[in-house]
Parts: C-alpha cells; sequence; structure tokens
C-alpha cells in the first residue's frame, strides 16, 4: 500500500523511501514476460504493462519509484508527468 500513498501524496520520484524504482521492477517484470511467452500464457496484459513501463523510461523515469506508472496509465494516452498534459510515445 506504500505505492497508493505514494500516488496520492504525488510522491513519484526515486528517493530513499522508495521500495524500487521503475528500472528495478522492469527487470524482474521482463522475467514474467519471457514466463509467459515461453508457457503459451497470453500476453495481452503483460505486454499493455511493458507499454506503461516504456514510456515511463522514454520519459526519463528510470530511476522514480514505481508509482510514477500511475501518470502513464491515462486512458487517452496522455501522461500528466509534472503536471503537464504531453502524449506518450510507446
Amino acid at each position: 500500500m506504500e505505492d497508493v500513498k505514494r500516488i496520492n501524496d504525488g510522491r513519484l520520484v526515486g528517493d530513499e523511501s522508495a521500495l524500487a524504482t521503475v528500472d528495478a521492477h522492469y527487470g524482474a517484470f521482463r522475467c514474467l514476460m519471457d514466463l509467459c511467452k515461453e508457457r503459451g500464457i497470453s500476453q495481452v496484459v503483460p505486454n499493455a504493462f511493458d507499454q506503461l513501463f516504456r514510456a515511463a523510461i522514454k520519459a526519463g523515469h528510470a530511476q522514480d519509484d514505481f508509482a510514477v506508472l500511475s501518470k502513464f496509465m491515462r486512458a487517452d494516452g496522455e501522461s500528466t508527468v509534472g503536471g503537464l498534459e504531453k502524449p506518450v510515445a510507446t
């Protein structure tokens, strides 16, 4: 629940209280994607999350808290990172 609190508080950058960065989570997530592919499990949901990770990393958030992914989850494909709305290219 710490990530939910960080999102609600707007604390999205990596700091001493961050449990793990986007980059660290993405490394583990890629292993999960490989397992899904290897075992014939649908990759629809993992592919959607992969797009979120890639967008956050491309926008310079690799070392920020995992909670920053919340800013890339808008249905219209827009990001509100830093309070500014901008398209997120995937």
